[in-house]
């Protein structure tokens, strides 16, 4: 009997010890699995993500949104999300309900942010653009137009031919032909209620096949007298700043990051507007 209370009591401390050495197992694994797990929750992204943005679809970055310039200040925290069919746009979105389109490709950046600072020195309806570094990722934002309406919503509720005025206004026909803008469609520009043009996406500006020997418009026809005729007589001041040649430097500097080749191709449409300008003055009447 003696000697069966003694194994029973062994294989009882046995049990006890191998139970004992389970839950410190457990309690290690728990402890470790869980400190990581917060490591990564608290910690920035690794840097590698960085080389493939899609990596950070719906992913809500820990810190403030870094520097952008002052003319598109983003505060608090976002997240970026790729759009469909695209490999280098994302949409951002800010804590804060802001939203903004982000370009990662350098070129079309440049075309972006160009094309802004030129429409806000000449006169034109582009949202408010600039250069972005976001962690690490160098390119351009762009403010998210809300509460307008694209053209193509209007051509989906009407007869797109029974409604001339949702068509690009010879204001936004002059912009796509002095900057070789070959893509508008009624996608990528908005009709606000008192009829204004809100004109966006112009990574293709200075398109390279544009014949810089004619003036065409974003639907690639021939940027015509009448066309220019009715630009002055719906908004005389602007059609005479963009013909007026003092006006040129500053055109020039808005676009001062394009290559040389792009600026040269600018001043040439430029030369044929100020000619269909002239031509075009000198046909309306000049009072009673």
């Amino acid at each position: 009997m003696k000697r069966l209370a003694t194994k029973s009591s062994a294989k009882i401390v046995f049990l006890a010890g191998l139970v004992a050495f389970t839950i410190v197992i457990f309690s290690v694994t728990f402890s470790v699995s869980f400190s990581a797990g917060q490591a990564a929750s608290t910690q920035a992204p690794c840097p590698s993500l960085y080389k493939n943005l899609k990596n950070l679809s719906a992913k809500l970055f820990s810190r403030p949104t870094p520097s952008l310039t002052a003319e598109l200040p983003l505060v608090g925290r976002f997240r970026l999300t790729p759009i469909s069919g695209h490999d280098d746009i994302y949409e951002g979105v800010t804590s804060s309900g802001q939203k903004f389109i982000f370009r990662t490709d350098e070129e079309r950046a440049k075309l972006e942010v160009s094309v802004y600072r030129f429409a806000r020195a000449a006169g034109f309806n582009v949202p408010t653009t600039s250069y972005a570094e976001i962690n690490g990722i160098r390119g351009s934002a762009q403010e998210m137009v809300q509460g307008q309406k694209l053209a193509a919503d209007f051509t989906r509720e009407n007869d797109w031919h029974e409604l001339p005025w949702h068509k690009p206004d010879p204001a936004t026909r002059v912009f796509d032909s002095i900057l070789a803008i070959n893509d508008r469609n009624t996608s990528n520009y908005f009709i606000t209620p008192d009829r204004q043009q809100i004109l966006f996406d112009h990574e293709q500006a200075f398109y390279p096949k544009r014949d810089n020997f004619a003036l065409r418009d974003g639907n690639n026809e021939i940027l015509e007298e009448k066309t220019v005729r009715r630009f002055i007589q719906a908004d005389p001041r602007r059609a005479r700043r963009l013909a007026d040649v003092t006006s040129e430097a500053d055109f020039l500097w808005a676009l001062r990051d394009l290559t040389d080749q792009q600026r040269a191709t600018f001043r040439e449409r430029i030369k044929l507007y100020r000619a269909l300008y002239r031509r075009a003055l000198a046909t309306l009447p000049t009072g009673p």
